[in-house]
């Protein structure tokens, strides 16, 4: 059990990534359409602007990339209260990527799959 003051878990066989306060949400981009999906597979209309916006970075025709939408303050806090009344600078935290061009990646290790996203996609979009 961890006591205060040690330090934290760090392990070169584990991957480490920040933690969002915000909604997950697959991005699908299309040739001509992006879109965001809930876990539950709903279309998350009220994200269309974010999800048109943020579908112009990734340089493939088609992809589904996982992540999570924040909003931001002025000073890049994430406040979760002003995304659910709809205020703030909405982001969109891309950590995986799932499906380059009609191609399914998830047998694929998550570093490898991470490499590849960083490689389309400016890191961290929006």
């Amino acid at each position: 059990m961890p006591v205060p003051g040690e330090l934290q878990f760090d392990d070169p066989a584990y991957l480490f990534e920040p933690k969002y306060d915000g909604f997950r949400g697959l991005l699908y981009v299309g040739p001509r359409h992006c879109w965001f999906r809930s876990k539950r597979c709903n279309t998350m209309t009220r994200f269309q602007d974010l999800a048109e916006q943020v579908g112009d970075e990734p340089r493939v025709r088609s992809a589904i990339v996982h992540g999570e939408i924040v909003s931001l303050d002025e000073e890049g806090r994430q406040i979760f209260r002003r995304m659910l009344a709809g205020r703030g600078h909405l982001h969109y935290a891309a950590c995986d990527l799932l499906s380059p061009n009609g191609r399914d990646l998830r047998s694929q290790p998550p570093t490898r799959r991470k490499q590849r996203l960083e490689r389309l996609i400016p890191l961290p979009l929006r």
